[in-house]
């Protein structure tokens, strides 16, 4: 009878795996390395003690982990003689393989090799052959799994949640020795965003010496871009983390994605080729011969990043003209300042949201402008230099003036307690006032008298572009109702401007609309404006005229107009 033993030896003797005689046992390997040696030692023991000569028939047995390219060796039966002397115990390498598996970064691959064996036939002393009986079979098996560790390249995993804005500097969190961005989405030309498929290894470049192919960062360019086809027709390198999104509205609604890689690995293999050659040989006669030569070729991987991307966007602003901007809390906006070089009617300008007068608030006033600093863009990204007319009692951040709440609406609503017209003053209250959609949406008429609301809240709908009224809600100012839930909210939503021609007051004031803010000059332009007109003061010294008593001048001062 007979055992069979299998021994794997793994990356040069790294790892063996035994796998003891006539059973199985596995291991597992971990690498950084393309590729892997393997070298399988199968051994065949006899374990009887009979006084005769034997043979056994073994054959090699295989293992496929699931790729073709994976199966290792092959052979036919073949027969080991032992003879008398060589009894219990005694022992014979029946063969010796070698394999090496190639990895692709973050892949695993398990290779399994085994001998089985059966009896052949006894030879007794007399001569005579007995043939196989049953219970005379065995067989023996190691498998070893291979993982090689995944790409370390990882663009910036929060990418998504990142928004990029026209004409700025955005952070693509370069992270490989190559990155390229490109753009995706919107008008631009291009698949969506959903289509880019990233990777995480690409095989790139093969021939002989130490440096195939097209050089480093062409290699890399098309380690990336093989994989994702038509969305890099355009791509640029990037040089460093930060890029300047250009200045062009079209990119609004569209994203940047950017992936990055770098050379992972050289795969050395020699090879041998045929060769023809010509010499001469002692005798002076030309003599033609075929040789067979080596070589080395040299294959080069590359890790790349998945793709990631950011959604591209625009700052939507509002300005207050002919008034101030007032708050017992905070004036928080955001600003825009642009560097984009291609685009001279902005590249080096702040855009913003301003007054034309006074910014008073009462906690910290952060990116709002007064004294009309912004309008038109400013050369100036300092606050400090764009709030000439702000109150500002600190100035880290600048606000807190001190004011509080005041006695504004209870004053306006002793003068006019309930709804009706007094004079030249159109008066409505209601709980939810809903104007230019919604349930009973209210009509404001156009005309010389001013009209004043008063509600809880109160709800303008994008098809409304100008309110000729005083806004005063003691909750909500919604100046965009259509949309509920902000993550809705976009360019291709309530982006119509938003003209109020009066005082607006309200516990807080939601500013929806997205239009204006695009490129070149129309990044001054503002998505809703707070107009408090000539008219209005002239209509309400009308009013206090004709119910109250003239106002009595006490004296005249002559101030220089401001500029």
């Amino acid at each position: 009878t007979f055992q069979g033993h299998t021994t794997i030896n793994v990356a040069d003797g790294a790892k063996t795996v035994k796998s003891g005689w006539d059973k199985f046992n596995s291991d597992t390997y971990e690498t950084d390395s393309a590729s892997v040696n393997l070298t399988f030692t199968h051994k065949l023991k006899r374990t009887d003690n009979q006084n005769v000569a034997t043979g056994v028939n073994w054959k090699l047995a295989t293992a496929d982990d699931g790729l073709s390219a994976n199966k290792v060796g092959d052979n036919n039966d073949q027969i080991m003689n032992f003879a008398t002397n060589e009894r219990n115990g005694s022992t014979k390498d029946a063969t010796t393989t070698t394999y090496t598996v190639k990895l692709d970064p973050g892949t695993t691959r398990t290779i399994c090799q085994g001998i089985n064996h059966e009896l052949e036939v006894k030879v007794s002393a007399d001569g005579s052959r007995t043939s196989n009986q049953p219970g005379t079979r065995g067989s023996s098996k190691a498998c070893i799994t291979i993982k090689r560790k995944g790409s370390d390249i990882h663009n910036d995993s929060s990418a998504e949640t990142k928004t990029s804005f026209i004409g700025e500097s955005s952070n693509i969190n370069k992270s490989g020795a190559h990155t390229i961005y490109f753009y995706v989405g919107n008008n631009i030309n291009q698949p969506r965003d959903n289509q880019v498929k990233g990777g995480t290894t690409q095989n790139y470049g093969e021939g002989e010496g130490s440096t195939p192919g097209p050089d480093d960062t062409t290699a890399a360019n098309n380690a990336i871009c093989n994989n994702f086809s038509s969305l890099c027709r355009n791509h640029s390198e990037a040089t460093s983390n930060n890029i300047t999104i250009p200045d062009n509205a079209n990119l609004v609604g569209a994203k940047i994605c950017a992936a990055s890689s770098s050379k992972n690995s050289v795969f050395k293999e020699t090879r041998t080729r045929t060769k023809n050659i010509t010499y001469v040989d002692a005798e002076g006669n030309s003599v033609e011969e075929t040789i067979t030569e080596p070589y080395d070729v040299y294959t080069y991987y590359w890790q790349f990043s998945d793709v990631s991307c950011s959604p591209i966007a625009k700052r939507p602003n509002f300005r207050v003209t002919g008034g101030a901007a007032y708050s017992a809390g905070k004036i928080t906006t955001s600003k825009s300042s642009k560097i984009d070089s291609n685009n001279s009617a902005s590249n080096g300008l702040t855009f913003g949201s301003w007054s034309e007068y006074l910014a008073i608030a009462g906690n910290d006033i952060k990116n709002f402008g007064s004294g009309a600093a912004l309008r038109g863009g400013s050369q100036n990204d300092n606050l400090t230099n764009n709030s000439p007319l702000t109150i500002a009692n600190d100035s880290s951040p600048i606000g807190h003036s001190g004011i509080s709440s005041d006695s504004f609406v209870s004053s306006i609503k002793s003068r006019f307690p309930e709804a009706g017209t007094f004079g030249n003053i159109w008066v409505h209250y209601g709980d939810t006032v809903n104007i230019g959609g919604g349930s009973n949406p209210l009509i404001i008429p156009s005309d010389n008298n001013i009209h004043i609301v008063f509600a809880n809240h109160i709800n303008i709908y994008n098809a409304t572009t100008t309110v000729n009224a005083w806004l005063i809600a003691d909750d909500t100012l919604n100046t965009c109702a259509d949309i509920a839930d902000l993550k809705e909210l976009s360019s291709n939503n309530c982006n119509n401007s938003l003209t109020i021609n009066g005082i607006a007051y309200a516990k807080n004031i939601k500013l929806r609309r997205t239009s204006g803010a695009l490129a070149g000059a129309q990044s001054a332009d503002s998505a809703e404006i707070f107009n408090l007109s000539a008219g209005d003061y002239e209509r309400a010294y009308t009013f206090a005229s004709t119910q109250y008593k003239q106002p009595v001048e006490v004296y005249t001062q002559e101030l220089a107009p401001r500029v």
